[in-house]
C-alpha cells in the first residue's frame, strides 16, 4: 500500500514527477495501493510544473484514489500570477476511475480536471480554496459517464446536486428538483455568463415541482447579470414541472441543442424587469415547448440565428414581449442569419404583453427566414398582437429607409387567430425592408379588434407579398401579390 506520507517526506531535486513503484506500490494485480492517506504538498517552484498540470494521470483504466489523504497546491502565492499557474490533479482518457474520500486544497488553478474520461465515479470528496482564489474550480469535467456523490465545494458559489439526494447508481432516478435553487446576489462570485450550467450531454432530464429563484431584482437597475441556466450542446433533454423566477437575465438560454422536451414549466419575472427573456434559443434544432405559463419582462420565447423545427404550442404568454423570432441579421456581426420550421399554435397572449407573435430582422440585414407558422392563437388586450419588423434597430441608429437590402422571409402563414389589442398601435403591423424581401405572407381568418369599443383596430403595411382573406383589420389596401 502507498500512503501519502510516504511520499511527502521524499523529494527529487531534478522533478517534480515521481515513480510510485518506488514507494511500494506493487502493480502485482493482487496488492491494494490505491490507498491514500497524508498529504501530497506540492513544489511552490514554478519553474519545475513545465504542463499545464502538478499531478496527472493519463490512459489509465480501472484506476482508484481512495481513503482519507490531502493533496495541497500551496497555490496562493500563484493566485496572483494567473498565467503561470496549473492545475493540481488531471485525468486524461482514464475509464473506470474511482475518486473517494479524499480532501484537496488550495491549487494553484483548478483542483481536479477530468478530461476525455468515460465511467467516473467520484464520492465523498472535499475540495476547498478561499472565495478570492481566482479560477479554482472544484471539479473540471469535459467528459461522460461521470457520476458524483456526496462531495463539497467548501467555497464555490456551485453546489454538487449530489449532496441534495442525487444518487448517480443508474437505477434510481435523481433527476427530480424539489424545493429551492436560490442564487447568490454576489455579483463577484459569477466570472461567466451564467449561474447554472450543462454542458456536452445526452439524455439530460430536470424534472420535478422545485423552483430556481434567480434573485436578479437588485441587478435589474444596472442592467447587468447572468443567465439563470444555461444548456450548451445538449441532445435528447428534458425539462418537466419546473419553476423559474426572477433571474438576473434569461431564465433558460439554449445553445447548440438537439432534440429537446419543454413541458409544464412556470416562468415569472416582473413585466418591468429587464431582459429576462423567458427561454432564449439559438443554434439548436427540433425543440418542443408546450403546456407552459411564461411572464417576463422580455421575450417569453426568443429564437435566434440557426434555428428550425421549433414547435411551441399550448404556451401562455404574458406578461413580456411575445414570442419572437429574431433579432436576426444584425450586419454589424456580418452573418448569414437562417431559421426555418418554427410552428407555434394554440398559444394564449395575456397580461401587459407589448408584442404577441413577431419577427423581427435589422435594417440592410442579410439571412432566411421561412416556413413560419401561427395558428390558433388568442390575443388578450395586446399592444401589437401581430408583427412582422424589418426595420429593427436598437436606439434608433438606423437610418430606417426603405429599398434596403433585408433578411428574406417566406412562407409565413397566420391562421384562425384573434382577440383584443390595445392602444393606437396597429393590431397587424407587416413592415418589410423591401419589395422583394417579404414573399408568400397569408393571413387567414384573422379577426383582431381594439379593446376600447370606441377606437377601430388598424393594420400597417409595407413592400408584401401575399395573400389574405378573412381578416379584420384589412389588409386588402396594403398588400400585394
Amino acid at each position: 500500500m502507498v500512503t501519502l506520507s510516504s511520499l511527502s517526506s521524499t523529494t527529487n531535486a531534478d522533478s517534480p514527477c515521481f515513480d510510485v513503484m518506488n514507494y511500494g506500490a506493487l502493480g502485482d494485480g493482487k496488492t491494494d495501493d490505491s490507498q491514500l492517506a497524508g498529504k501530497i504538498i506540492v513544489n511552490t517552484d514554478q519553474s519545475l510544473h513545465s504542463d499545464n498540470h502538478w499531478l496527472c494521470f493519463s490512459h489509465v483504466k480501472g484506476l482508484a484514489l481512495t481513503r482519507n489523504g490531502t493533496t495541497d497546491g500551496q497555490g496562493t502565492g500563484s493566485w496572483e500570477e494567473k498565467n503561470t499557474r496549473v492545475t493540481a490533479l488531471k485525468f486524461n482518457y482514464c475509464e473506470d476511475l474511482e475518486l473517494k474520500g479524499l480532501t484537496h486544497i488550495n491549487p494553484q488553478k483548478s483542483h481536479i480536471s477530468l478530461h476525455n474520461c468515460d465511467g467516473e465515479n467520484v464520492s465523498n470528496i472535499t475540495t476547498s480554496a478561499p472565495e478570492d482564489s481566482p479560477n479554482t474550480d472544484g471539479i473540471d469535467i469535459s467528459c461522460y459517464g461521470i457520476s458524483l456523490s456526496s462531495s463539497t465545494n467548501a467555497t464555490s458559489p456551485y453546489f454538487d446536486v449530489m449532496d441534495y439526494g442525487a444518487v448517480g447508481d443508474g437505477k434510481t432516478d435523481d433527476s427530480q428538483v424539489a424545493g429551492q435553487i436560490i442564487a447568490n446576489t454576489d455579483q463577484s462570485l459569477y466570472s461567466n455568463n451564467y449561474w447554472l450550467h450543462f454542458a456536452y450531454l445526452g439524455g439530460l432530464t430536470l424534472t420535478g415541482s422545485g423552483t430556481i429563484d434567480g434573485q436578479g431584482a437588485g441587478s435589474w437597475p444596472e442592467r447587468k447579470g447572468v443567465a439563470a441556466l444555461q444548456l450548451f450542446s445538449i441532445t435528447d433533454l428534458e425539462i418537466n414541472g419546473l419553476t423559474h423566477t426572477n433571474p438576473q437575465k434569461a431564465h433558460i438560454s439554449m445553445t447548440g441543442c438537439n432534440g429537446v422536451n419543454i413541458n409544464n414549466i412556470t416562468i415569472s419575472a416582473p413585466e418591468d424587469s429587464p431582459n429576462t427573456d423567458g427561454i432564449d434559443i439559438g443554434d439548436s434544432s427540433h425543440i418542443q415547448i408546450q403546456n407552459s405559463k411564461i411572464g417576463t419582462g422580455d421575450d417569453c420565447i426568443a429564437i435566434g440565428t440557426n434555428c428550425s423545427f421549433i414547435n411551441i404550442t399550448d404556451v401562455t404568454c404574458g406578461p413580456g414581449h411575445g414570442i419572437s423570432i429574431g433579432s436576426l441579421g444584425n450586419p454589424v456581426d456580418g452573418g448569414y442569419d437562417t431559421v426555418s420550421e418554427i410552428h407555434v399554435r394554440s398559444c394564449d397572449f395575456i397580461g401587459k404583453n407589448t408584442t404577441g407573435v413577431r419577427i423581427k430582422t435589422w435594417q440592410g440585414g442579410h439571412g432566411e427566414v421561412k416556413n413560419i407558422t401561427y395558428e390558433y392563437i388568442k390575443f388578450y388586450d395586446i399592444a401589437r398582437p401581430i408583427v412582422i419588423d424589418q426595420f429593427y434597430c436598437p436606439n434608433n441608429a438606423c437610418q430606417n429607409n426603405t429599398g434596403t437590402s433585408a433578411v428574406a422571409i417566406s412562407d409565413v402563414s397566420y391562421t384562425n387567430m384573434g382577440g383584443t389589442s390595445s392602444g393606437d398601435d396597429p393590431a397587424i403591423s407587416l413592415r418589410c425592408g423591401d419589395k422583394n424581401s417579404c414573399n408568400n405572407i397569408v393571413l387567414d381568418n384573422v379577426h383582431i379588434k381594439n379593446s376600447d369599443s370606441t377606437k377601430p383596430a388598424s393594420a400597417d403595411c409595407l413592400n408584401v407579398k401575399g395573400i389574405s382573406s378573412h381578416v379584420k383589420p384589412s389588409l386588402l389596401n396594403c398588400m400585394g401579390s
